[in-house]
């Protein structure tokens, strides 16, 4: 539950982010991010929380390293393809582009999460 909530949460923090952008408000641009970060913060310790107990005690180093490593590409890797965006379409159309996208996959994760536990959930 914490990951679903999170995750909405971060989809409101971003599209409060992109429309400071669009209204060249630097508190909603910090108000926004925060509250992204709020959202991305829960989810990602839910997440690693869930895992972590799945591996024998001897992989958990590994596994955690691998958790890092995605981690890491994930952000690193669109970062990079902003940084061309940019280039090519300009600040403010990237930052709409980047932010449209982060919000789709944070929405997707809310929706399977939520369906993957209605359907483990007993039946009444």
């Amino acid at each position: 539950m914490i990951v679903i909530c999170a995750s909405l949460v971060l989809v409101v923090g971003v599209g409060i982010t992109e429309l400071a952008v669009m209204l060249d408000s630097a508190v909603g641009l910090y108000a926004g991010s925060v509250l992204a970060g709020l959202g991305f913060g829960p989810a990602f310790s839910a997440v690693v929380r869930s895992l972590t107990p799945q591996a024998p005690p001897d992989k958990r180093a590994g596994l955690l390293a691998s958790i890092f490593i995605v981690v890491y590409l994930a952000f690193s890797v669109p970062a990079l393809i902003a940084g061309v965006a940019v280039t090519h379409y300009g600040l403010r159309e990237t930052t709409y582009g980047y932010g449209i996208v982060v919000m789709t996959l944070a929405a997707l994760t809310a929706v399977a999460l939520w369906r993957r536990r209605a359907r483990s959930a007993p039946a009444v």
